[in-house]
């Protein structure tokens, strides 16, 4: 969920900074994770070597590693664009009223795909119904809007050394 409280008191509960972001909603993060097939991703960019990560940035060699997200994963967010467009038409948004949101585009220096990757990820949102504003801005005008909470329905790819022989 996207909170924040670094601004709060101590003790103060915490306070949703956007909480008009159609990203609030459940079904629409759901939706857009099972939109994403993963596995052509894989095939066609990463000739099969990439790996799937069921946890964001938490790897299976990790302490504490739970093998039912592994299980679970399929079904919450494995890709069925047909559940995409349903969790979708729940949340509120269809034809008439497509969900909107933005890719802003990066070239990760560590993952070369990084580009190719967010395309793929725009093509299958669009696929099932997602409006995606491409944004290519420069790190200063990212790191302006980003510094005065402007950025509430963006997404960019990021890389991770989730493995424990990679770096903590």
């Amino acid at each position: 969920d996207v909170r924040w409280a670094g601004d709060l008191p101590v003790g103060q509960s915490f306070q949703y900074r956007y909480p008009d972001s159609p990203l609030q909603d459940v079904r629409v993060r759901r939706a857009l994770n099972q939109a994403i097939d993963r596995d052509l991703i894989n095939e066609s960019l990463f000739r099969g070597k990439g790996e799937i990560m069921v946890r964001n940035n938490y790897h299976p060699t990790r302490p504490a590693w739970d093998p039912s997200w592994e299980q679970r994963f399929p079904e919450a967010y494995g890709y069925d664009p047909q559940k995409a467009r349903e969790l979708l038409a729940e949340a509120g948004y269809n034809q008439n009223n497509p969900l909107e949101t933005n890719m802003m585009m990066v070239n990760r220096p560590e993952f070369g795909g990084s580009e190719d990757v967010q395309e793929a990820i725009v093509g299958f949102w669009s696929d099932v119904g997602v409006k995606v504003n491409m944004l290519s801005w420069d790190k200063a005008k990212q790191s302006a809007k980003s510094r005065a909470w402007e950025l509430d329905n963006h997404f960019q790819i990021a890389a991770t050394s989730s493995h424990l022989g990679l770096g903590i």
